[in-house]
């Protein structure tokens, strides 16, 4: 005859709580928690049913979610000193979650069209490049140092996250932390992740309609904003992409889970927008030689 242990009433309830009010159901039956250290945790339901009646909750289980920063001691509720953003309910951040995304998606054909009639803007960027070195580097460094912190800003702002940006330079990337959005609504998550490539492609268009007026900021411009939407498509890395996949699937482990057929179109996906990617730089600079 097994014996489970069962921790009494007085002993857990009066000492711990859960770190994090946010949590969410996942369409699997699965919940998503924030832990102590602002980690994702995948809980079971039977596990999220102890966790909601303490009294009942066994001893293995209690240390689980105390070691993994679910429970923490009443008196070091990370609630009372570091606030993780609810999803606004507000009706004005839905109206302004769906006004980025439309307008992004309405740039974003704006851009097909301009490239069509136009081409890309490689080849001008390029032209600078050979032509005026000094020129483009005091272009294209600015342009690069501007987008992306508006970008980063975007996050910001429909994550509703801390103000502070991770910057990473040996990789040269700036990332927000936005672990919480994951208990979000499908709207509030989409709408964090999207609001940043949104802007840039925004950004393009304008590059792109003002592109043959002879100035150089429009084509570099253009160019360094194309270059960093199709890296989003590296799927196999930890772009928006990738995380915008894995909120629409409902899964935070939806790479890891996905069977090899799928995680083939994946790899396919990634390294064909790699090397377009290269192509469309390469090429320019091959033909200044013939």
């Amino acid at each position: 005859m097994g014996n489970i242990p069962i921790l009494s009433r007085e002993k857990v309830e009066p000492t711990y709580v859960e770190a994090h009010s946010l949590k969410r159901k996942l369409k699997n039956g699965d919940w998503v928690y924030i832990s102590e250290g602002n980690q994702l945790l995948i809980l079971s339901d039977e596990v999220v049913r102890q966790l909601n009646s303490l009294e009942l909750i066994d001893e293995e289980s209690f240390l689980e979610l105390v070691e993994s920063g679910i429970l923490v001691e009443r008196s070091s509720s990370i609630d009372d000193k570091i606030k993780l953003s609810q999803e606004p309910k507000g009706g004005l951040f839905k109206a302004l979650s769906l006004l980025i995304i439309i307008c992004g998606i309405v740039a974003f054909f704006i851009s097909v069209i301009e490239v069509f009639t136009k081409g890309f803007p490689f080849e001008s960027a390029v032209n600078i490049l050979f032509a005026n070195p000094l020129k483009f580097f005091l272009i294209a460094i600015p342009i690069s140092i501007v987008s992306t912190v508006f970008h980063e800003f975007m996050h910001i702002i429909f994550s509703g996250s801390s103000n502070k940006i991770n910057i990473n330079i040996t990789k040269a990337v700036a990332t927000v932390p936005m672990t919480h959005v994951w208990t979000w609504s499908k709207l509030g998550r989409i709408t964090a992740i999207v609001s940043g490539m949104s802007l840039d492609i925004i950004f393009l268009a304008v590059f792109l309609v003002a592109f043959g007026s002879g100035s150089g900021l429009a084509s570099i411009g253009a160019s360094i904003l194309i270059t960093r939407l199709i890296w989003q498509f590296i799927i196999t890395k930890k772009t928006d992409i990738n995380i915008l996949t894995s909120f629409l699937a409902d899964n935070p482990f939806y790479f890891e889970d996905i069977g090899q057929g799928v995680s083939f179109i994946v790899e396919i996906v990634s390294l064909s927008s790699l090397i377009m990617m290269l192509l469309l730089w390469i090429i320019p600079i091959f033909n200044q030689f013939n």
